[in-house]
């Protein structure tokens, strides 16, 4: 079977990569009218600039860094 398959370059595309709860990570690629599509991600290194003013970087004493959101989503203040 022979399917078509639609491509479109993402250069200057507003996304949102999130980890699904059953595993895997997605794009989420937002269009107009608040609507978007998600995207199965199989690419290895994607780069993107964080625009949101929610979201910050953590790295605890013994090294573990991870990305959340601000405390102040969590109801408490900045360290």
């Amino acid at each position: 079977m022979n399917e078509k398959i639609k491509t479109v370059n993402a250069k200057g595309k507003e996304i949102c990569i999130f980890y699904a709860p059953n595993g895997g990570f997605y794009v989420r690629v937002y269009g107009l009218n608040n609507s978007f599509k998600d995207y199965e991600m199989r690419f290895t290194d994607l780069f993107a600039e964080v625009t949101s003013d929610d979201i910050c970087l953590y790295e605890a004493e013994d090294g573990t860094a991870w990305i959340d959101h601000s405390p102040e989503v969590y109801g408490r203040e900045q360290p």
